[in-house]
């Protein structure tokens, strides 16, 4: 599944739309957490990414290494592990399967180590639902599929030659004789490489094509592509808009929609993973008070919602918005 064309590109643009989200730490200010932020902030793609591919198993660890850092406790890498290393205990516990064969039980033994991520878990199920389970029927049709129309292509793709010839036999040139059927088959497989073909008279040789253009491949093929979308995507239009170019740009706002559901979702699940990371490292270096909160969220002043939201507020008396706030959100600079 992971080298499926479809499945990859499908699994890319959500681990795209969460990437490409803006994040930051609030509050982010202070000595403490401009250095936490400088810490982090070059390992968060590949934290993310790694985080990310908990959709596909179900869970996905990850393995922090610590290094010093003037006096502190840093950050040298974030790596991804394989997924198989690990299995989960009856109640939820996550377990290293040992070179020794022993089952380690990661997070008591190693607190600030490892990093879990999982895709919707439940007491039955702590493994979390991994899409490639449901991808497997879908991806399983369309590369047979495939192997089929291939199988097809190269039984149908030279034409036949069909060849009627008298009954009897035919004296070649030494004065030996023939059966026409065997003379007319060699004649036959002698014109399908050279092209060229000449026949006594009464003797007839004739193309046969086939006649189906392949309609039937291409409707299950895109039924297999429609399955796949909706399944990682949630929907299929903002990918593909059918093959006689219908849809409207209502219904691609409902679908876009759709797709942002599932990446807020993700955002959610990622920003959990992080946030886990940053209490540790805020732990480990024994900083007072409470650890910043990581955020994902659009880009500052790009959300009409958000404006709207803010107009109402401040005209109901709620809230009033803090210059800080202004020039954070709605990405003014000062003097503006």
């Amino acid at each position: 599944l992971e080298g499926d064309d479809e499945i990859t590109a499908a699994l890319d643009t959500r681990r795209e739309a969460v990437c490409a989200t803006a994040w930051r730490l609030e509050p982010g200010t202070g000595r403490n957490g401009k250095w936490l932020w400088a810490e982090l902030e070059p390992h968060l793609v590949p934290l993310i990414s790694g985080a990310l591919n908990a959709l596909s198993y179900g869970y996905a660890v990850q393995e922090v290494i610590y290094r010093p850092a003037a006096g502190k406790i840093g950050l040298q890498s974030v790596e991804e592990k394989p997924f198989e290393w690990f299995r989960f205990a009856e109640d939820g516990r996550l377990l290293w399967r040992s070179p020794d064969g022993d089952r380690v039980d990661v997070m008591a033994t190693y607190p600030a180590k490892f990093l879990l991520t999982r895709h919707l878990p439940t007491w039955r199920n702590p493994y979390g639902e991994a899409l490639f389970a449901r991808l497997y029927w879908p991806w399983f049709f369309r590369y047979n599929g495939w192997k089929f129309w291939a199988t097809a292509l190269e039984r149908t793709g030279t034409p036949f030659l069909k060849g009627t010839f008298p009954a009897g036999s035919s004296q070649l040139a030494d004065g030996t004789l023939q059966d026409n059927g065997e003379l007319m088959a060699a004649t036959l497989d002698a014109a399908v490489q050279n092209a060229v073909l000449a026949l006594p008279e009464g003797w007839d040789a004739a193309f046969l094509t086939a006649t189906q253009a392949g309609l039937n491949f291409e409707v299950f093929e895109q039924a297999c592509l429609k399955r796949i979308q909706r399944l990682i995507l949630g929907q299929t239009l903002t990918s593909d808009t059918g093959s006689d170019g219908g849809g409207s740009y209502a219904l691609g706002q409902v679908h876009n929609e759709v797709r942002m559901d599932r990446r807020n979702a993700d955002i959610r699940m990622v920003s959990r993973t992080v946030q886990t990371l940053i209490d540790h490292l805020w732990r480990l270096n024994g900083f007072p008070n409470d650890p910043p909160t990581f955020v994902m969220e659009d880009g500052a002043g790009l959300e009409i919602p958000r404006t709207e939201r803010d107009a109402k507020l401040v005209q109901a008396g709620i809230v009033t918005l803090t210059p800080d706030y202004l020039l954070r959100v709605y990405d003014f600079e000062e003097g503006d």
